[in-house]
């Protein structure tokens, strides 16, 4: 096994996100390691933030997902 090429997930679960959420995204995206995928999972969130997120980051693809629940 090639500990150089193990990928770290990260989860980040956003509710309501307001804060933190671009530095916590943008800390991820800038690591020195390249095998990383980033899950943003948004627990039912009544705002757009999601849509932001996904408009800002879209050229991640592959590297950060969006999922959605509904409840």
């Amino acid at each position: 096994m090639n500990v150089n090429s193990l990928t770290v997930d990260v989860i980040l679960p956003i509710y309501k996100p307001k804060r933190f959420v671009f530095a916590t995204i943008e800390s991820v995206v800038h690591q020195s390691y390249p095998y990383w995928h980033l899950a943003i999972i948004d627990d039912s969130s009544e705002d757009s933030m999601i849509d932001l997120l996904e408009e800002k980051y879209k050229d991640q693809s592959g590297k950060i997902s969006f999922i959605r629940l509904k409840k």
